[in-house]
């Protein structure tokens, strides 16, 4: 939360003039993604940026930077949300976290819409992480029993007709999390076959994302949708859910 995203949030062509007057800037001008830009298995960023004017900040090292931020300097002072100057964001103990690789989500979606992280993109307050790099607890979240899990505890808003469910940290700490026994050869394997799958989805989201062509884009889908339902399969059976169970899961998902 930045308090004032006018001044804090930028484009690709103000970034790139920063850096060209300034190389220096580029050390605190991070690629930003809203809850809009993260869907589910990918990122599709949006060419805005964060200024990263940290607490304690060296202001001194990017006059460029402060320049620019002195025109917003009267709403700067005015908010509440800042650090010991009024060029500087609010103190945050977990910036470490962003710069490495972790499961990022938006805060409000229809569906669970979480993908893997690795280029330290920052997130904005409609977007929450996970710093864990974990592909299993991905597939497990993306998965038809994460969803319907998701749908059955998280608050919800209504809208045209549509239910927007509210990720907040209290429905995303109590998700089941299965314990894997690594000398168990039956979750050896389902662990290694979802990690498997979850690699495979997070590149043929991308390769979908790189065609023009509509019908190589409805090709890889189809190749998507299948491993979706192979991804599915196993983790009813790392759950093990029964039948019965499995039907009313699928049941609640069309």
């Amino acid at each position: 939360k930045t308090g004032f995203n006018e001044a804090f949030i930028i484009n690709q062509d103000t970034r790139d003039h920063f850096i060209e007057q300034n190389n220096n800037c580029s050390d605190i001008i991070k690629p930003l993604l809203g809850g809009r830009d993260v869907r589910r298995y990918i990122v599709e960023f949006n060419n805005k940026y964060l200024i990263w004017t940290y607490w304690g900040v060296p202001i001194e090292k990017y006059p460029e930077i402060f320049e620019y931020l002195k025109k917003f300097e009267h709403q700067l002072k005015k908010r509440g949300d800042k650090g010991n100057y009024w060029w500087e964001l609010r103190a945050c103990d977990y910036y470490a976290k962003y710069e490495q690789p972790k499961i990022i989500y938006p805060d409000i979606a229809m569906k669970c819409r979480f993908t893997l992280d690795c280029d330290g993109y920052f997130g904005s307050n409609t977007t929450y992480i996970l710093p864990i790099a974990d592909l299993l607890l991905l597939g497990i979240l993306n998965s038809r029993l994460g969803q319907f899990y998701f749908s059955s505890v998280c608050a919800g808003l209504e809208g045209g007709g549509t239910t927007y469910l509210r990720f907040f940290g209290q429905y995303i700490e109590k998700f089941p999390v299965i314990r894997i026994n690594p000398s168990n050869q039956a979750d050896s394997r389902l662990h290694g076959s979802i990690i498997v799958l979850v690699e495979q989805m997070l590149d043929l989201h991308k390769r979908k994302a790189r065609l023009q062509n509509a019908a190589e884009q409805e090709q890889v889908q189809r190749i998507i949708d299948s491993t979706d339902k192979q991804i599915d399969a196993l983790v009813y059976e790392l759950y093990g859910l029964t039948q019965k169970e499995i039907e009313i899961v699928e049941a609640a998902s069309k």
